[in-house]
């Protein structure tokens, strides 16, 4: 069947109801759209520097591999008792995982969800949370932690202050970003498929209710010609 713009209107017009009922629903869905809360994230990284020199007196020299170890000490220092996510690899977030609320603090793993590989001294600070600033504080409270038990540590072992290891924090500057996509895109699209949803409903039940109009149009029809033939 071919739909002209005026049979199209006309369809509409005889199929207000699917027009009402399209209508509720999309302004429903664009409702939970808008009332949906925006989830920000950021992600940073503390690197573990050592001494300019591995002199004596450093009460943490033995190579690299003490570098790893005490990455991982001040790691367990700063995340405490908190439980910690098993994320998939090291390219998984908090927020693909579900969390829309939280934090983690971690070695960076640069192997995957089966076989964990620390390879390089770095803490790895991820938040998650609903609000902006909730986010950029929560991280900066825990990069400063990273710091000052990094610190700490080393000054309750007796190192020298020229042999102390230091941190490196990256970015400097912390920010957050949303994490969804744009409203505005979201609201467009479900405008879009109700009003499709709506046309193509409309045109169905009309082109249906057509065909059943014209069946029992021809009934009698095929009747006569039936009892003629018999006859």
């Amino acid at each position: 069947m071919r739909w002209s713009g005026y049979g199209i209107a006309a369809t509409l017009w005889r199929r207000w109801y699917v027009i009402v009922v399209g209508i509720v629903l999309s302004l429903f869905a664009m409702a939970q759209v808008s009332a949906a809360p925006i989830v920000y994230w950021t992600k940073l990284e503390v690197v573990i520097l050592p001494p300019s020199s591995w002199g004596d007196g450093n009460a943490l020299q033995s190579g690299y591999d003490a570098l790893l170890f005490y990455t991982g000490v001040v790691q367990r220092v700063v995340a405490g008792s908190a439980p910690q996510n098993d994320l998939a690899s090291a390219d998984a977030t908090l927020y693909g995982a579900g969390i829309t609320e939280g934090s983690q603090v971690s070695l960076v793993n640069t192997g995957g969800q089966w076989a964990t590989s620390i390879t390089r001294p770095v803490i790895a600070i991820e938040v998650v949370h609903t609000d902006r600033q909730a986010v950029i504080t929560e991280a900066t409270r825990l990069a400063d932690k990273v710091a000052t038990v990094a610190h700490d540590l080393q000054a309750a072992a007796g190192t020298d202050p020229k042999m102390m290891m230091q941190v490196s924090r990256s970015p400097d500057q912390i920010d957050a970003v949303p994490i969804g996509g744009s409203r505005n895109r979201a609201r467009f699209g479900i405008l879009a498929l109700g009003a499709g949803l709506t046309l193509c409903t409309a045109l169905f039940l009309d082109a249906r209710a057509a065909r059943r109009r014209r069946a029992r149009q021809a009934a009698p029809v095929l009747e006569m010609v039936g009892a003629g033939d018999e006859s």
